[in-house]
């Protein structure tokens, strides 16, 4: 193992002692081992800062900062100022990732050098990480798909599954700070107008911990609030969010958030619904398969 390792995994962490633990372990467990994990926590109030003060203490790799509260963008720009890896591992605070996620990354990007940045599928979870086809999140595994689908201000890379180039934010910068959500949307959209190609692999590689697979209205509309700036932003743009916030169009667009969400809803019902329907059609044909055999 080199001084400077391969991997550098970035993890922010801002009150999540209930549920880090998991989180560092899943870590710890990777067959690729030649990572540093770097821990920036953001100012808790809780007991985030012991945790990860006692993990350190147990592994040479977890290098832990504290700073004050500035939220995501420049926790995240943090972790990038006290890493040395080739390839940033994204690793959010509450999710947890497969053993060979690493392995699978980098063997990827080592072998398709065109590619910049590498997800994953997730399989979504609440509680208990455990293994279930209706809560997988699928994503593109062809790199086009994910342009043309930025192109149509839509996200379809797993960020929290991303493993991405050091060269990459060295030569198109870090994450815009100002946005205190799209953070990611911004510095993707941003970076794939430059010519960067975004996929993701087929396997599910993380359990993403989602609370209520429906959000909330106010989660919904923060979201949509700063990705609207996220695509100003990404597009050149360099008034300050509360200017943006002022503008005619935007408060426009901030008129239509409700229609938004309620179109969201349906498609979401929807979308579970016809998965549900799939997974208990196959399980009746397995079934009926079983019973020919013995009759």
């Amino acid at each position: 193992m080199s001084s400077i390792p391969t991997i550098s995994v970035m993890m922010p962490t801002y009150n999540v002692e209930n549920v880090l633990g998991d989180t560092i372990d899943s870590v710890l467990q990777q067959t690729f081992t030649d990572w540093e994990l770097i821990i920036v926590d953001d100012g808790s109030t809780d007991g985030t800062p012991q945790v990860i003060d006692e993990y350190a203490k147990k592994d040479p790799r977890i290098k832990v900062y504290h700073y004050e509260h500035g939220g995501r963008g420049k926790a995240r720009n943090r972790c990038l100022k006290h890493s040395q890896g080739k390839y940033i591992a994204i690793c959010d605070s509450d999710d947890i990732s497969f053993p060979e996620r690493f392995e699978k990354q980098v063997n990827f990007l080592e072998n398709n050098p065109d590619i910049g940045v590498v997800g994953a599928q997730l399989c979504s979870f609440s509680e208990r990480a455990i293994f279930d086809e209706t809560k997988i999140i699928y994503w593109p595994t062809n790199a086009k798909e994910v342009y043309d689908a930025f192109k149509k201000k839509k996200m379809k890379i797993s960020n929290c599954a991303a493993m991405i180039r050091m060269s990459v934010f060295k030569e198109y910068g870090e994450y815009c700070e100002e946005l205190h959500r799209s953070q990611d949307y911004e510095f993707f959209k941003r970076i794939i107008s430059k010519g960067i190609k975004l996929t993701n692999l087929p396997e599910v590689l993380v359990y993403y911990r989602q609370a209520n697979s429906i959000p909330s209205f106010r989660y919904f509309r923060e979201n949509a609030i700063y990705k609207n700036y996220a695509d100003y932003v990404a597009n050149g743009g360099s008034l300050s969010f509360s200017q943006f916030n002022q503008t005619f169009m935007t408060k426009i667009h901030r008129q239509f958030i409700r229609f938004m969400y309620l179109r969201y809803l349906f498609i979401m019902n929807t979308k579970q619904i016809l998965l549900k329907a799939k997974i208990l059609i196959k399980k009746l044909g397995s079934h009926n398969q079983i019973k020919e055999g013995i009759s």
